[in-house]
């Protein structure tokens, strides 16, 4: 796959052109499937396991609490 390239006026950084060309097909995901937030979590969590073993404590309240806040809104 090739990159786009960019006028030179338009330059991104590459730190942050890396995280965009990462995140993207979690972000198509997330916005076309139902429930493609949590499939595209799952899918991050995967490929990230490395990292995730290491959190794994916090990444389960983390998604517990936002699952909670999907069933029992606040403002209802």
């Amino acid at each position: 796959m090739s990159a786009v390239r960019l006028p030179a006026a338009a330059k991104i950084p590459a730190r942050i052109a890396r995280a965009m060309q990462e995140l993207g097909p979690y972000a198509a995901i997330w916005l076309l499937l139902p429930g493609g937030s949590l499939i595209a979590l799952g899918m991050w969590i995967m490929r990230n396991r490395g990292w995730t073993a290491d959190q794994r404590r916090r990444i389960v309240v983390v998604v517990a609490t936002l699952s909670a806040m999907l069933i029992f809104p606040v403002g209802a």
